[in-house]
């Protein structure tokens, strides 16, 4: 070691490290993740700066957003290096929590406690004493020395004693993924099937996020069925349906009564006006027909239905006769006595996700009560039991029609309510009640 000149300069310790996600954060679950490091040697320790240790770091990191607020805790273990002793190390445990709380795209207020705890007992470090013969006198260079080793044994001191740092500060900054957005969301229901719905142009703003992780954030929350991204139009809008599990829907009959009601209570429609509605599946267009308070009673046309036919399909160990059919999505329909509960909580997941589907399926069970009366409970693709579905209510009547002796216009009774169905050379309308109440809002 050696020490020139009356001044020293230095450059700061260089450390390294990679955060690992081991899990993503689910709706109860927090995020899980591991942090790693090491702080190199100074480069600058022949100044007479710096402790010239390896020093080694790892961390287990837990994050969860409830509601607004970012919350962040780390469990860890660190490993110093001794500057006055090569064959000693100081172990330490590390921790911290923190939260964030975004006040725009731009800035977030983040409180945080962290430290650190010895588990070497304080005991006082060794001294060591080294002189070396210099042109200049060995007073100076011992003095030069043993200077820097008080400075080395002083802030490994310093770095492993029990410490807490507690702070709160503003942090600005772009976010790229904001920790929280908040939405304004519309919630509507018919007969209990409900449905969130948000405006693309608010959406957009959360557009880092993927369709199927935004609507997993919003909808148990909300208990809604699913999350229909819209745009309105002049006495109409378009429609993109996600269902609960953030799968991708091609159409929504009762989310399609919905929107309707939502433009009609945003637009001030009259009884008599027609509703348009851009859909994966088509231009579905709405008469209304009867306003009161809240409720909007449409007539819904899907258009014709397609690919009908009778299919024997091997589930479970037996072989289950259905009705298949499309009305815009896909729909599997089996008639004959209702299911007790556990047999439909069996048999309806794995016909919806049975190979001969790809896509997967929505499933009714239909018994045909009269000719103009058919009851049915419905296992809906990505949702599982609902109360109610205006495609299941009327793929179910096309199939009573077609193969269980039942008219072209029937009332189809589900757990949440009747709809009436009528299957015409031009189609297939339905009509009931659905709800809007609007206002409220969400943050996800």
């Amino acid at each position: 070691m050696t020490a020139t000149g009356s001044s020293t300069t230095d450059a700061d310790d260089l450390l390294i490290g990679a955060k690992i996600r081991i899990a993503p954060e689910g709706t109860t679950r927090p995020a899980f993740g591991f942090r790693f490091a090491t702080k190199l040697p100074n480069a600058g320790n022949e100044s007479g700066l710096g402790l010239d240790t390896t020093d080694f770091f790892a961390s287990v990191l837990a994050a969860k957003t409830t509601e607004s607020v970012r919350i962040v805790g780390n469990l860890g273990l660190g490993i110093l290096g001794d500057p006055t002793n090569g064959n000693r190390q100081n172990d330490v445990v590390t921790y911290g929590v923190s939260f964030a709380r975004a006040i725009t795209n731009e800035a977030e207020v983040v409180g945080e406690i962290n430290g650190r705890a010895n588990t070497r007992s304080a005991g006082p470090l060794p001294v060591h004493r080294v002189a070396e013969y210099r042109a200049d006198g060995p007073s100076l260079h011992t003095r030069r020395l043993a200077s820097r080793r008080r400075g080395a044994r002083w802030r490994d001191q310093q770095r492993s004693r029990h410490r807490r740092h507690r702070r709160l500060h503003l942090r600005l900054h772009g976010l790229p993924d904001p920790v929280t957005t908040e939405l304004r969301v519309a919630k509507a229901h018919a007969y209990g099937n409900d449905f969130l719905f948000v405006d693309v142009r608010d959406a957009r703003g959360d557009a880092s996020r993927s369709s199927r992780e935004r609507s997993a954030r919003v909808t148990p929350a909300s208990g809604a069925d699913g999350l229909i991204l819209f745009d309105l139009r002049d006495r109409g809008a378009t429609m993109r349906v996600l269902n609960a599990d953030g799968s991708p829907s091609e159409l929504s009959g009762n989310g399609l009564r919905c929107l309707a009601a939502l433009v009609a209570s945003k637009q001030h429609l009259r009884v008599g006006d027609v509703v348009t509605v851009e859909t994966v599946a088509g231009t579905k267009t709405l008469e209304l027909q009867a306003i009161a308070g809240h409720r909007y009673t449409f007539r819904a046309a899907l258009g014709p239905p397609a690919d009908i036919r009778k299919v024997d399909i091997p589930v479970l160990g037996e072989t289950v006769t259905a009705s298949v059919l499309s009305v815009g999505n896909p729909q599997c329909v089996v008639l004959g006595p209702l299911p007790d509960a556990d047999r439909f909580n069996r048999l309806g997941p794995a016909l919806s996700a049975h190979a001969i589907f790809p896509a997967g399926t929505n499933v009714e069970f239909a018994h045909v009560e009269a000719q103009d009366r058919v009851r049915i409970l419905i296992w809906e693709r990505g949702v599982g039991p609902t109360t109610s579905s205006g495609t299941g209510s009327s793929a179910s009547a096309v199939a009573a029609a077609a193969h269980g002796g039942a008219a072209r216009e029937v009332d189809v009774i589900a757990p949440g309510g009747t709809q009436r169905v009528e299957w015409r050379d031009d189609g297939i309308s339905f009509n009931r009640l659905g709800r809007s109440r609007t206002g409220r809002n969400c943050a996800t």
